[in-house]
C-alpha cells in the first residue's frame, strides 16, 4: 500500500494486529463492555479470520475468503506485472449491530502453485 494518511476519525480505536504470527488476539475496554479481537490463519490455505467478541459473547466472525476473492480478481498476475493498491483496495469494512470495523491491510500476499493448483496466503 502507499505511504499517506488514512483517516481513521470517525472509529473509536485503531488495533495493529500482527497476522505473520498466524495469530493475534488483543483485548479492549470499551462503553459496552470488554471486546476481545482475534486473527487467526486456518490450515491448509491460512485464510484469516477476524473473530470480535463483546463480554465472550461473539459478535462479529468473518474469515477474509471473499476479500482474498476480490484481490485475485483485480490483481490476477494475467492483468498486471507490478500491482499498485490503493488504499480502498486494502480495506474493508465490517458491520454489524454491535460493531462497525474498517480493516486496512498493509500487504496481502498470495502465492500460486501452478503444477498442484494451490493457492496460499
Amino acid at each position: 500500500m502507499p505511504a499517506g494518511v488514512i483517516d481513521t476519525g470517525e472509529y473509536d480505536w485503531v488495533v495493529n494486529l500482527q497476522p505473520e504470527k498466524l495469530k493475534d488476539t488483543a483485548a479492549i475496554k470499551g462503553n459496552k463492555g470488554l471486546y476481545r479481537i482475534s486473527w487467526t490463519a486456518n490450515p491448509p490455505d491460512d485464510i484469516l479470520v477476524l473473530k470480535i467478541k463483546l463480554n465472550d459473547r461473539v459478535i462479529l466472525k468473518q474469515s477474509m475468503n471473499a476479500y482474498i476473492d476480490k484481490i485475485k480478481a483485480e490483481f490476477s498476475p494475467d492483468k498486471t506485472k507490478n500491482p499498485k493498491a490503493a488504499v480502498k483496495d486494502m480495506s474493508l469494512q465490517l458491520e454489524t449491530p454491535e460493531i462497525t470495523v474498517l480493516l486496512i491491510f498493509n500487504n496481502v500476499e498470495i502465492h500460486v502453485d501452478p503444477q498442484h493448483d494451490v493457492f496460499n496466503y
